[in-house]
């Protein structure tokens, strides 16, 4: 899944899939801050019980 820096808009980019880094202001980014950003759920969320 592409991902753009939630700072900038650019492209961010990832060798090992759960840290991303932005080409165009150098943030670095996690997994879990992307998809908090975009509101998507944990693939895990299913298994957190209320």
């Amino acid at each position: 899944m592409k991902f753009l820096c939630p700072s900038c808009g650019s492209n961010l980019s990832s060798e090992d899939l759960y840290f991303y880094t932005c080409l165009n202001c150098d943030e670095t980014f996690t997994i879990e801050e992307l998809e908090e950003e975009l509101g998507l759920e944990s693939s895990c969320s299913s298994c957190h019980s209320s």
